[in-house]
């Protein structure tokens, strides 16, 4: 899977476009981006910070990535983090280290996760509206 650098301004929207192989991928499945503050052993999302749930309608195309030095086809999606996620996350420092991960679930259940990595979530000097 191939993910942007994880850095981002509370409040602010991030787009990234994560890519999944299509030999592991399936029409129908879900995948999940979940970001927590700390990690537990809980099967459902009940302490995430912020999750993004995805579809095949977030596919946004098909691209060849170098995967272990071959040309593979994958799909890609477009991951939306929203400026409402992170707007009131509470920050008591000017950035906070969470961490974040991909989850692809096939339409009859296989699970793939890939690797845990920090998203560094920063405070917003400036949180103007208008």
């Amino acid at each position: 899977m191939a993910t942007n650098k994880y850095e981002m301004a509370r409040g602010d929207d991030k787009w990234d476009y994560p890519a999944i192989p299509v030999s592991g991928w399936s029409a129908g499945g879900k995948l999940f981006f979940v970001v927590k503050s700390a990690l537990d052993n809980n099967s459902d999302d009940s302490a995430a910070v912020f999750k993004v749930d995805m579809d095949d309608t977030d596919i946004t195309g098909e691209t060849d990535i170098l995967v272990n030095g071959v040309l593979t086809p994958c799909k890609v999606y477009e991951c939306h983090i929203t400026s409402d996620m992170t707007q009131n996350y509470p920050m008591d420092s000017k950035k906070q280290k969470l961490i974040a991960e991909y989850q692809f679930v096939t339409a009859d259940g296989y699970v793939a996760t890939w690797t845990q990595f920090t998203l560094t979530l920063y405070k917003d000097a400036n949180r103007r509206r208008t």
